[in-house]
């Protein structure tokens, strides 16, 4: 029996400099192995027609973020090459198309399940859902004084904070805001949110690790007209006193695929530098 050629989706910006031609070469030589859908991102987000067994990203982590929330359910393997700046998610580099072609051809392709969050705004008139890879940022705005927040976790009250707002991280998110914020990183393959508040006027807020599965609800008692809900840095939609967000674990992971020729915590040491020691001289 014929085994069915999979689909492989490639997308990229290609008014980016430098995308084009690894995009070029890459769809070319995918081709021997698999029919190929190649999307310029450039034109627009990825059609919800789309459809296929493997998304290979050309760009930066905020590409990979964007196109993994448009998946909504329908979450298949994203592979990362990386064209932007850190590249924490895009493991791979235009170096290694010959060891990504090969892991495709052998289907050994090492993919790891990464914990995505459901997000609900409702201010009482409207709601606003999306999805949340890395996290969910409750952040004071325009005048700037402090916010105030009423924190539940299962529906059993947890805290009030009065400051600058909080942050709700994944694992995979653990490094990005979170990590600026005072917060710890978490290893991604551990199902477990970050709540780690921001600029609290209290001793005694600590950052607070919780199961994967927990489900947060966070009550804006008190804002500043310019306060907001930012989700993965890209998305942001106003708050107002009295409104409610609602954050629990969405149903399907998301699935990323991992450079196999580095260890899992080489990103973590060669891009943040963590457990370099002292420098002597």
């Amino acid at each position: 029996m014929t085994k069915k050629k999979r689909t492989i989706l490639v997308l990229g910006d290609l008014t980016r400099p430098g995308v084009a031609p690894v995009f070029n070469t890459l769809t070319r030589r995918l081709s021997t192995l698999a029919d190929v859908k190649s999307i310029d991102l450039a034109t627009g987000p990825v059609p919800k027609s789309s459809r296929g067994d493997l998304v290979i990203v050309l760009g930066g982590d905020g590409t990979i973020l964007s196109v993994a929330r448009s998946l909504g359910k329908n979450q298949v393997p994203i592979l990362g090459v990386n064209l932007g700046k850190l590249g924490y998610l895009a493991e791979f580099s235009p170096d290694d198309i010959d060891l990504l072609l090969d892991d495709i051809r052998r289907d050994h392709l090492n993919i790891s399940h990464r914990l995505m969050l459901s997000t609900e705004i409702c201010d009482g008139k409207t709601s606003f859902s999306t999805l949340a890879i890395n996290d969910i940022v409750v952040q004071a705005g325009p005048p700037f004084r402090m916010i105030e927040l009423n924190l539940c976790i299962d529906q059993q009250d947890l805290t009030t904070i009065e400051g600058d707002g909080v942050i709700v991280a994944t694992a995979t998110g653990s490094t990005g805001h979170n990590l600026s914020a005072g917060g710890p990183v978490v290893d991604p393959s551990i199902n477990a949110v970050v709540l780690t508040p921001l600029n609290v006027h209290s001793l005694t807020h600590r950052p607070l690790v919780l199961s994967g599965a927990a489900e947060i609800c966070i009550t804006a008692i008190r804002v500043n007209p310019g306060s907001a809900v930012i989700i993965d840095g890209q998305v942001s939609k106003p708050l107002a006193s009295g409104a409610r967000i609602n954050i629990r674990p969405f149903g399907h992971p998301f699935l990323l695929v991992q450079n196999q020729k580095y260890s899992r915590w080489n990103t973590l040491q060669t891009k943040l530098h963590w457990g370099l020691g002292p420098n002597y001289k």
